[in-house]
């Protein structure tokens, strides 16, 4: 999988985990790990959040200590709502797509080599 596809992997996955509360950049990045490759650091979930932020698809919202560092919790915006939305019914068409072939690809694999290569009867009484 490609930068551009991990990263639109990712924007999904902190959207979703976004979806029902709002979480600081740890949490989110030990449960976007186990769904989406690549995703180890949290450099890479901070850019990404800075870019759906910049989208107007989360907000941020600093919260400053006088000890320790601040702390910064994320939260959805209704656009960000419309956006999981989006890439929800993209998701269920590649789905669908996938289970299709594979489907078929287990049916034509169980079938003989050889009859993968040779026309059917059918294909040869048309010619």
């Amino acid at each position: 999988m490609g930068w551009a596809e991990q990263k639109k992997s990712l924007q999904t996955c902190l959207l979703l985990f976004l979806r029902d509360h709002g979480a600081e950049v740890d949490d989110l990045v030990e449960r976007v790990r186990p769904l989406c490759e690549g995703t180890n650091d949290a450099a890479r979930v901070w850019r990404v959040l800075r870019g759906l932020e910049r989208q107007g698809l989360v907000r941020s919202n600093w919260h400053y200590n006088n000890v320790g560092p601040a702390e910064c919790t994320y939260r959805i915006t209704s656009k960000g709502l419309v956006r999981l939305a989006q890439r929800a019914d993209v998701l269920a068409s590649l789905d669908r797509q996938l289970h299709a072939f594979l489907e078929l690809y287990a049916r034509t694999a169980a079938a003989p080599a050889s009859s993968h290569l040779v026309p059917s009867a059918s294909m040869t009484r048309a010619r």
